[in-house]
């Protein structure tokens, strides 16, 4: 597995009442979650690293496929991805679509699919550090 696409509910309890067991798991695993900003914004400690955060108004299976370099159609109304293919594949990187669309897209791909072992080691380093700072005040205040 080399990305985790979390299938929250559209109710969005998993954004705002409930934590989700999917965005722990994919830390652990040190594999990266195909996020939106809302996500993103719910799960701060994904930031970087850990996430490859995706327009809201691109689907799922449309930014795993710009991400594989794959040429795509799109269902959404006036964008035009027959001009945007990965960087990975050497394509050109025009954009055709609503304003911040096309901006949105570009620094989906320009984030690396894979990340090292290095990478991660911070990442998930500095999150226990900030969860031990924390422990540290609860347990100071009782």
């Amino acid at each position: 597995m080399d990305i985790v696409i979390p299938g929250f509910s559209t109710e969005g309890l998993y954004l705002t009442l409930q934590a989700s067991s999917t965005v722990h798991t994919a830390l652990e695993n040190r594999v990266p979650i195909l996020a939106t900003r809302a996500i993103v914004e719910a799960y701060p400690h994904i930031a970087g690293v850990a996430s490859i955060v995706r327009p809201a108004s691109l689907s799922e299976m449309e930014a795993i496929g710009l991400l594989r370099g794959a040429r795509i159609n799109s269902e959404t109304p006036d964008v035009n991805f027959s001009e945007i293919v990965s960087q990975a594949s050497g394509g050109k990187k025009d954009c055709v679509g609503p304003l911040g669309f096309c901006q949105d897209v570009r620094a989906m791909l320009r984030q690396r699919w894979k990340r090292t072992q290095a990478e991660w080691d911070r990442h998930l380093e500095g999150i226990w550090k900030k969860n031990d700072i924390l422990l540290r005040m609860i347990l100071n205040d009782m």
